[in-house]
């Protein structure tokens, strides 16, 4: 098998877990009027604010299956990167008569070290929240302020991918604080020309 065809199987395969996901939890919503009641039952200290909501939405009550399907989709993603990490490690840093150059290896071990850096941090912005709801969910919490930041948490890891990119990838820090002294200069140039054109423009009429 080609390397582009087994990318190309791994890419379908983790659309597919992700609409496969979804599918499943829809099937699994349950009648909302019952399962509210349960809801409140369980957690008795809601604040008034949920009693007043017009229509909430519980997306399941049956904890141990919700947690075994995000387990398992959680489990097989962070395989990937591991298996991906633990190979690629073994390539650049365990073998050591490949063909390939040492000026090579050395930048695409810098470059391996970038990328494994970058997929780590959105990974653990996903991993923590996690935990904290399943750890909720046992023992039958409930923190609106926690839980506002772990989704806070979760909604902002492209954010912090972003950020962690321009952290560790020079190249990139580099062409975005050139293109913004690029355009500062050229503003610069542009106001200067416009002040001397009035400064000439008022000579030539005095």
């Amino acid at each position: 098998m080609s390397p582009m065809i087994a990318q190309l199987l791994i890419y379908t395969g983790n659309l597919l877990l992700a609409i496969i996901l979804i599918v499943i939890l829809h099937f699994d919503i349950p009648e909302q009027q019952s399962a509210l009641v349960k809801v409140f039952k369980n957690l008795p200290n809601l604040p008034d604010i949920f009693y007043q909501l017009k229509s909430p939405f519980v997306l399941s009550i049956n904890k141990v299956a919700t947690t075994l399907k995000l387990a398992t989709v959680g489990i097989i993603l962070i395989a990937q990167f591991f298996i991906f990490f633990a190979v690629t490690f073994y390539e650049l840093f365990m073998i050591t008569n490949s063909s390939m150059s040492n000026a090579t290896k050395k930048f695409q071990r810098a470059l391996f070290l970038d990328v494994s850096i970058q997929s780590l941090v959105p990974i653990l912005c996903m991993i923590v929240p996690f935990f904290y709801f399943e750890i909720a969910g046992i023992y039958n919490y409930f923190n609106q302020g926690i839980n506002n930041i772990a989704f806070l948490l979760i909604s902002s890891h492209g954010m912090i991918s972003v950020i962690t990119m321009l952290l560790i990838h020079k190249p990139f820090r580099q062409f975005i604080f050139c293109q913004n002294s690029k355009k500062s200069e050229k503003r610069r140039k542009s106001e200067g020309g416009i002040v001397s054109l009035a400064w000439m423009e008022r000579r030539s009429t005095m």
